[in-house]
């Protein structure tokens, strides 16, 4: 590739990385809002650690197993399911994160 074709292409990798960094911060906060809700922040910092220093919207994919379980926890996994149907919506909004999901990734 050459340096114009980089230079072309360069405004629309940036609206991509701004868009996901975008996703990832409204994730963060849904994660983090989720836990503060219960009441979970302290008794799981652990978590709320990994969450606010993940620095890729696939970590806190992974994370989504463990907020489930803190939330189950405080709330029963009815109320935890629900909580956690408009974070998983957040992922599905990321057009970074669109192929993972078509590759066979499933929201629980």
């Amino acid at each position: 590739m050459n340096a114009i074709s980089r230079w072309l292409r360069a405004p629309a990798q940036m609206a991509t990385q701004t868009g996901t960094e975008r996703t990832l911060q409204q994730v963060r906060a849904a994660m983090l809002a989720a836990l503060e809700r219960h009441g979970l922040l302290a008794q799981w910092q652990r978590l709320a650690d990994r969450v606010t220093y993940a620095s890729e919207l696939e970590a806190l994919w992974y994370l989504r197993q463990d907020l489930l379980a803190a939330l189950m926890a405080a709330c029963g996994e009815v109320r935890a399911r629900q909580e956690m149907q408009p974070i998983n919506a957040l992922f599905g909004r990321s057009e970074a994160f669109r192929p993972r999901l078509r590759a066979g990734l499933r929201m629980p």
